[in-house]
């Protein structure tokens, strides 16, 4: 009688070849994968393959396509445009003239540009600073005419109204950097709005803090303010204008 032993299968043998059957299935569905990927990928080169041949043929014939440019070349800037943009889009220009206005003898004044609405700073003839403004909107205007700044403060509470019924009352604490030119109409800054470059105003010249604290700081009491406007289209008829407002 022999004392050997047969071999047995064990549990942990059957885990193993339970093991290598699942290795042996995964590697069999990563080849099937990396086959399907490469007809794939083949199947989308000739369908770019097509559609670029189609372009081509289109562009022959003369038909326009989406990545075919214009045959004529976009036209250059000419005396009408700034920057190629039509000058009939632009707003806010300054236009530098060191020529003063009449009854300007010192070579120091503001321009206020109506049109433009813009504010132009010269001395000793020559521009020094521009920004946006806001002037006076229609029926307010801000009144066209050589003025002269009588008085500054450095805030001031504005207040007022227009209409009988005072509908349109206004309060305004701390209005900053005041230069006023024309009975109650002023340079200054204005913090309830920002829309500069653009009529807003019952016929005041509004800036921004920043712009207004510029100014206030370069004038003085005395100082030339040319109100004026280059397409003539605001009025200057005296009857049409009272003392003015923020």
């Amino acid at each position: 009688m022999s004392n050997r032993t047969e071999p047995r299968e064990t549990t942990e043998g059957s885990r193993l070849r339970r093991t290598g059957e699942w290795l042996a299935t995964s590697r069999t569905t990563g080849i099937a994968a990396a086959v399907f990927c490469a007809l794939l990928a083949v199947v989308v080169a000739v369908a770019v393959f097509i559609a670029v041949t189609r372009d081509d043929d289109s562009a022959g014939s003369g038909a326009p396509t989406a990545t075919q440019p214009p045959a004529t070349a976009p036209a250059k800037p000419d005396s009408g445009t700034a920057f190629g943009v039509p000058s009939a889009d632009l707003f806010g220009r300054v236009i530098a003239n060191p020529n003063p206005p009449d009854g300007v003898e010192n070579g120091r004044w503001i321009e206020v540009n109506l049109a433009e609405q813009t504010v132009a700073v010269y001395e000793e003839n020559r521009l020094v600073f521009a920004t946006l403004a806001a002037t006076g909107q229609e029926g307010a205007w801000t009144r066209p005419g050589l003025f002269q700044i009588y008085k500054k403060f450095e805030a001031q509470t504005m207040q007022g109204a227009f209409t009988a019924d005072r509908s349109d009352y206004y309060y305004l604490e701390d209005v900053p950097w005041i230069l006023y030119f024309d009975q109650a109409r002023a340079l200054h800054g204005t913090y309830w709005h920002n829309r500069f470059g653009w009529p807003q105003s019952r016929g005041c010249v509004n800036l921004s803090p920043g712009d207004a604290n510029w100014l206030f700081q370069w004038a003085q009491e005395g100082d030339w303010v040319y109100v004026w406007d280059p397409t003539g289209q605001t009025p200057t008829d005296p009857s049409l204008y009272g003392a003015g407002g923020a």
